[in-house]
């Protein structure tokens, strides 16, 4: 009569607590959602690490373009160091070619900024094109003077960068 009342009393069977079985599969099951839960914030943690080491290669590769764009234009090319993580290297070349009677020629400017990553190197470049009179620059690409740039950051970059 016990084993009926049993059935028929629902309350009874749940008053007997879990088996060893039930805790087993609930402890597993709550291991498996903390590793999942574990690695999709370790997930985040790296897509705002390189985000971060993206955007400020961005700002430097800016920098460095605005003292280009403030310099004669000139043929040239140089590299330099931000700190010790951050490379960049600079070009200003004539683009396309001269034509007669126009005063003015575009003239390309090129910045990359690279970075040793875990997975590798890693780089942005930033182009941009400025108008430059004609008597400024060579006629050929090869000839001219070429324009110095420092090799080191400016102060002003320093403080901005945070390693």
């Amino acid at each position: 009569m016990s084993e009926e009342s049993a059935i028929r009393n629902p309350q009874s069977a749940i008053e007997r607590g879990f088996t060893l079985l039930e805790v087993v599969v609930a402890v597993a099951l709550i291991g498996i959602v903390l590793v999942v839960a574990l690695e999709i914030l370790a997930a985040g943690l790296r897509s705002a690490k390189a985000a971060g080491d993206y955007t400020e290669a961005v700002l430097m590769a800016r920098l460095k373009l605005d003292e280009l764009a403030l310099q004669e234009p000139q043929p040239m090319s140089a590299d330099g160091t931000f700190g010790e993580a951050y490379r960049w290297t600079a070009e200003v070349a004539p683009e396309g070619r001269e034509v007669e009677g126009v005063p003015v020629r575009l003239v390309r400017m090129r910045v990359k900024v690279s970075w040793v990553g875990k997975s590798g190197e890693k780089g942005v470049e930033l182009v941009t094109l400025r108008g430059a009179s004609a008597e400024t620059l060579p006629s050929q690409a090869g000839g001219g003077r070429a324009a110095q740039m420092s090799g080191a950051a400016s102060p002003g970059v320093q403080r901005g960068v945070s390693r």
